[in-house]
């Protein structure tokens, strides 16, 4: 099977994690970061013609673009020696996959990645007229559990997919970034809309 870019930013993120002691949650939200930041790290607009999309990142959270991997990368500001909550923005050539068996690989992939993965949610919506879904797991791995949120796009070349992870004490508190981000994609180019 195919193992897709979704699954392999999970696993590098929550593996990078899984090293770092967790910390009561004011330690996360009050302590500064200690790494060097891009001139733009903290303009919240990235926009990409190449990929065809503008997003508006929450404010004051970092922004790293091509990270990991991903198109862009948002990091609340944390300590950097826990978790720290994030939204990522990736994509992938669909090749000879369609939006079904993407969203049943990923399905599966976490559960095959993450021995103790729960899907807690699902649904399916539209982004800017195109078919989408929202997956909500519960993943742990080595004493670290995730909360995460992820919403495929299905594009006529590729499938976007959009990643929110936090822990379980983050998620509700951070989890309305991720949806105002979600609100301010806009997809751009010839394939704009469905």
């Amino acid at each position: 099977m195919i193992k897709n870019i979704l699954v392999a930013g999970l696993l590098v993120v929550t593996l990078t994690a899984c090293n770092k002691k967790q910390v009561p949650q004011e330690t996360l939200v009050d302590a500064p970061n200690t790494f060097e930041l891009p001139a733009d790290a903290l303009e919240p607009v990235f926009e990409s013609v190449d990929y065809g999309f503008r997003v508006k990142g929450p404010k004051g959270w970092v922004k790293k673009a091509d990270n990991l991997g991903m198109l862009v990368t948002y990091l609340k500001p944390g300590n950097p020696e826990t978790f720290q909550e994030n939204i990522s923005i990736a994509r992938e050539v669909k090749g000879d996959l369609n939006f079904e068996d993407y969203v049943a690989g990923t399905i599966a992939q976490a559960g095959e990645v993450f021995a103790e993965s729960e899907i807690t949610a699902q649904s399916d919506m539209k982004i800017s007229g195109r078919t989408a879904k929202k997956l909500r797991f519960v993943l742990t791995t080595e004493g670290l559990t995730l909360e995460t949120e992820q919403i495929i796009i299905d594009r006529p070349n590729e499938f976007m997919v959009l990643t929110f992870m936090a822990t379980p004490g983050q998620f509700s508190n951070s989890y309305e970034a991720f949806a105002n981000l979600t609100e301010s994609l806009q997809l751009v180019g010839p394939d704009a809309e469905g």
